[in-house]
């Protein structure tokens, strides 16, 4: 059972880091329901590491694209980050302890925080990006 649905409201208007969002929320869901099957280390495992790189991939190119066009709150964008990615190593750190329970509610945190940081730090940066001229945002998002 999907832990989260994707809801338009959390669109910040870029569509390379919407569907970023996307993919990341559905790699959460998809950790949610290994740890509820009790799949083995090995499964869960390859989920918890697709988390961790997929939003070390998602942050970089987020932050690529703020600072093409030099937005004035990236440092604290970049301290999100690096918290999240923090949260994340000590879900690992809960797991190879084999502490099953810290792991599931370790998940929901990550969740509510993700969905929160959509929805007040990205979307700050979303009215800024807006005035960002099209090439610019297009040479940070492919570059």
């Amino acid at each position: 059972m999907a832990l989260f649905t994707w809801n338009e409201k959390f669109c910040v208007g870029i569509e390379t880091i919407d569907d970023q969002h996307k993919h990341f929320l559905n790699l959460l869901n998809n950790l949610n329901d290994e740890i509820q099957r009790k799949n083995s280390d090995e499964t869960l495992q390859t989920a918890i590491n697709s988390i961790f790189n997929y939003g070390m991939f998602h942050f970089r190119a987020e932050e690529k694209i703020l600072s093409s066009c030099g937005y004035p709150e990236i440092e604290h964008q970049r301290q999100e980050h690096s918290f999240f990615v923090k949260q994340v190593k000590e879900m690992e750190a809960s797991y190879q302890a084999g502490n099953l329970t810290r792991l599931g509610s370790v998940v929901s945190f990550l969740r509510e925080w993700f969905i929160n940081h959509i929805m007040i730090e990205d979307k700050k940066y979303a009215a800024f990006i807006s005035i960002c001229s099209p090439s610019e945002r297009l040479v940070a998002e492919v570059g």
